[in-house]
């Protein structure tokens, strides 16, 4: 196997290990946050470096979209889980559960659409929604070290939820023509 033909596969392995993690995490959350916290650590490295990789190797593809994406939403429902059984919230829950409801309408809605309208599923990957993994990845690790959720972060990390997805909804109901990395609203604008 030449180098090349190996690279193809290190973003998609990257996905896939994210998986394995988030049950890791899970299982090792109340039993050692010694092995927790590098395991959410590695999983958070790892979304930021599958897709970078995959770009800058020209290694994209449909199923490493995939499984970016089941990494994704394995990493973070393991990640919110945890935070759960480990972060005390005080306050803020009903706007933390009409936040986090109206932020899973928009992106199930998105991802509906995106269904019946390209034939496929995917996600469209915005600025907004990447900077969402960094600021929900963040709050997460502050909350578990802090033991409690400070109300400013809730309020800062559900808005950024909400106005993200919504964009994401936005962007494909405006596109034409299905890809996932589209930075923002205003780029479909310009088309």
């Amino acid at each position: 196997m030449t180098q090349n033909s190996i690279k193809k596969y290190i973003p998609n392995a990257l996905s896939l290990m994210r998986v394995t993690f988030a049950f890791a995490m899970y299982y090792f959350a109340k039993r050692s946050l010694a092995v927790f916290l590098p395991l959410y650590v590695t999983a958070g490295a790892s979304d930021a470096l599958d897709g970078f990789l995959a770009r800058r190797w020209g290694v994209s593809s449909k199923m490493g979209s995939l499984l970016d994406d089941a990494g994704d939403i394995s990493f973070f429902t393991s990640a919110f889980i945890n935070f759960a059984r480990l972060v005390k919230i005080e306050r803020g829950i009903p706007f933390a559960l009409g936040g986090f409801s109206a932020a899973l309408g928009f992106k199930l809605v998105s991802l509906v659409y995106t269904r019946v309208k390209f034939k496929q599923w995917g996600s469209i990957h915005t600025f907004l929604c990447k900077g969402l993994g960094a600021v929900c990845f963040s709050i997460i690790a502050i909350c578990i070290f802090l033991g409690h959720l400070p109300l400013p972060l809730l309020v800062f990390a559900v808005s950024w939820g909400v106005l993200a997805f919504a964009e994401e909804c936005l962007i494909a109901m405006r596109i034409r023509e299905y890809r996932t990395d589209c930075p923002s609203i205003f780029a479909v604008n310009k088309q």
